[in-house]
Protein backbone atom coordinates (compact mmCIF):
# COMPACT_ATOMS: atom_id res chain seq x y z
CA UNK A 1 0.00 0.00 0.00
CA UNK A 2 2.81 1.97 -0.71
CA UNK A 3 2.25 5.48 -1.91
CA UNK A 4 -1.40 5.54 -0.64
CA UNK A 5 -2.96 8.53 1.58
CA UNK A 6 -4.79 7.28 4.44
CA UNK A 7 -8.21 7.97 3.24
CA UNK A 8 -7.67 6.39 0.34
CA UNK A 9 -6.76 3.07 2.67
CA UNK A 10 -9.89 3.95 4.62
CA UNK A 11 -11.69 4.11 1.47
CA UNK A 12 -10.52 0.97 0.67
CA UNK A 13 -11.04 -0.57 4.32
CA UNK A 14 -14.81 0.74 4.33
CA UNK A 15 -14.88 -1.11 1.14
CA UNK A 16 -13.92 -4.71 2.16
CA UNK A 17 -16.08 -4.41 4.99
CA UNK A 18 -18.99 -3.44 2.83
CA UNK A 19 -18.41 -6.18 0.59
CA UNK A 20 -18.07 -8.74 3.52
CA UNK A 21 -21.64 -7.98 5.51
CA UNK A 22 -23.30 -7.92 1.58
CA UNK A 23 -21.34 -11.83 1.47
CA UNK A 24 -22.59 -13.00 4.92
CA UNK A 25 -26.09 -11.09 4.16
CA UNK A 26 -27.02 -14.80 2.07
CA UNK A 27 -25.81 -16.55 6.35
CA UNK A 28 -28.65 -18.39 7.44
CA UNK A 29 -30.80 -16.43 10.12
CA UNK A 30 -30.04 -16.52 13.61
CA UNK A 31 -31.68 -18.98 15.72
CA UNK A 32 -33.59 -16.03 18.18
CA UNK A 33 -35.25 -14.70 14.99
CA UNK A 34 -37.01 -17.77 13.61
CA UNK A 35 -39.59 -19.28 16.17
CA UNK A 36 -40.30 -22.41 16.78
CA UNK A 37 -43.21 -22.23 19.07
CA UNK A 38 -46.13 -19.93 20.34
CA UNK A 39 -43.77 -17.84 22.92
CA UNK A 40 -40.93 -17.79 20.43
CA UNK A 41 -43.06 -16.24 17.73
CA UNK A 42 -44.50 -13.74 20.31
CA UNK A 43 -40.53 -12.36 21.17
CA UNK A 44 -40.12 -12.31 17.66
CA UNK A 45 -42.93 -10.52 16.71
CA UNK A 46 -41.74 -8.03 19.56
CA UNK A 47 -38.41 -7.67 18.65
CA UNK A 48 -39.37 -7.01 15.30
CA UNK A 49 -41.59 -3.83 16.35
CA UNK A 50 -38.92 -2.61 18.83
CA UNK A 51 -36.06 -3.08 15.59
CA UNK A 52 -38.33 -1.16 13.56
CA UNK A 53 -39.57 1.43 16.05
CA UNK A 54 -35.66 2.12 16.70
CA UNK A 55 -35.17 2.48 13.02
CA UNK A 56 -37.80 5.09 12.77
CA UNK A 57 -36.40 7.09 15.95
CA UNK A 58 -32.73 6.85 14.50
CA UNK A 59 -34.12 7.99 11.08
CA UNK A 60 -35.69 11.12 12.34
CA UNK A 61 -33.02 11.96 14.80
CA UNK A 62 -30.83 12.23 11.33
CA UNK A 63 -33.60 13.75 10.18
CA UNK A 64 -33.39 16.62 12.49
CA UNK A 65 -29.50 16.70 13.40
CA UNK A 66 -29.37 17.48 9.17
CA UNK A 67 -32.12 19.68 9.35
CA UNK A 68 -30.16 21.91 12.20
CA UNK A 69 -26.94 22.21 10.45
CA UNK A 70 -28.05 23.51 7.45
CA UNK A 71 -30.39 26.01 9.64
CA UNK A 72 -27.60 27.12 11.28
CA UNK A 73 -24.91 27.27 8.51
CA UNK A 74 -27.89 29.58 6.80
CA UNK A 75 -28.31 31.69 9.46
CA UNK A 76 -24.33 31.81 10.00
CA UNK A 77 -23.84 32.99 5.93
CA UNK A 78 -26.35 35.43 6.04
CA UNK A 79 -25.12 36.99 9.09
CA UNK A 80 -21.45 37.06 7.48
CA UNK A 81 -23.50 38.76 4.52
CA UNK A 82 -25.17 41.27 6.57
CA UNK A 83 -22.05 42.19 8.46
CA UNK A 84 -23.40 40.82 11.49
CA UNK A 85 -21.05 39.43 14.28
CA UNK A 86 -20.72 35.47 14.75
CA UNK A 87 -23.02 33.88 16.87
CA UNK A 88 -22.76 32.69 20.60
CA UNK A 89 -20.02 30.06 20.60
CA UNK A 90 -17.65 31.30 17.76
CA UNK A 91 -14.29 31.70 18.11
CA UNK A 92 -15.06 35.58 17.53
CA UNK A 93 -17.85 36.49 20.29
CA UNK A 94 -15.72 37.90 22.85
CA UNK A 95 -16.42 41.48 21.82
CA UNK A 96 -20.29 40.68 21.12
CA UNK A 97 -23.09 43.44 20.73
CA UNK A 98 -26.30 42.85 22.83
CA UNK A 99 -27.88 44.75 20.16
CA UNK A 100 -27.49 42.81 17.07
CA UNK A 101 -29.92 40.59 17.57
CA UNK A 102 -30.03 36.64 19.14
CA UNK A 103 -27.20 35.32 20.37
CA UNK A 104 -28.31 31.78 19.34
CA UNK A 105 -30.22 30.45 16.19
CA UNK A 106 -31.99 28.87 18.52
CA UNK A 107 -32.15 31.75 21.28
CA UNK A 108 -36.24 31.20 22.96
CA UNK A 109 -37.01 28.17 20.73
CA UNK A 110 -35.83 25.18 22.57
CA UNK A 111 -37.76 25.00 25.40
CA UNK A 112 -41.03 23.78 23.82
CA UNK A 113 -38.48 21.43 21.54
CA UNK A 114 -36.55 19.50 24.87
CA UNK A 115 -39.75 19.38 26.59
CA UNK A 116 -41.66 17.53 23.69
CA UNK A 117 -38.81 15.51 22.18
CA UNK A 118 -37.10 15.08 25.66
CA UNK A 119 -39.96 13.89 27.80
CA UNK A 120 -43.67 13.51 26.22
CA UNK A 121 -42.20 11.27 23.30
CA UNK A 122 -40.17 9.02 24.89
CA UNK A 123 -42.29 8.55 27.97
CA UNK A 124 -45.16 7.83 25.36
CA UNK A 125 -42.46 5.45 23.59
CA UNK A 126 -41.58 3.78 26.90
CA UNK A 127 -45.38 3.48 27.70
CA UNK A 128 -46.07 1.47 24.61
CA UNK A 129 -43.14 -1.01 24.89
CA UNK A 130 -44.06 -1.53 28.70
CA UNK A 131 -47.66 -2.48 27.75
CA UNK A 132 -46.81 -4.53 24.73
CA UNK A 133 -44.11 -6.16 27.08
CA UNK A 134 -47.12 -6.94 29.72
CA UNK A 135 -49.37 -7.79 27.10
CA UNK A 136 -46.82 -10.16 25.78
CA UNK A 137 -46.15 -11.70 29.56
CA UNK A 138 -49.72 -12.17 29.81
CA UNK A 139 -50.46 -14.05 26.88
CA UNK A 140 -47.80 -16.78 27.67
CA UNK A 141 -49.75 -16.76 31.37
CA UNK A 142 -52.70 -17.24 30.20
CA UNK A 143 -51.65 -20.20 28.00
CA UNK A 144 -50.23 -21.88 31.36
Amino acid sequence: MRGMDSSTRRCGLAAAVSLLAVALIGCEAPIALVPRGPAAAEIVRLWWLLFWAAAVVCLIVFVLMGAALVRARAIGRARDEAGLPALRGSPDDASRDPSHGPMSWLEGRTTGFVLIGGGVIPTIVLLAVTFMTLSSLAYFDARR
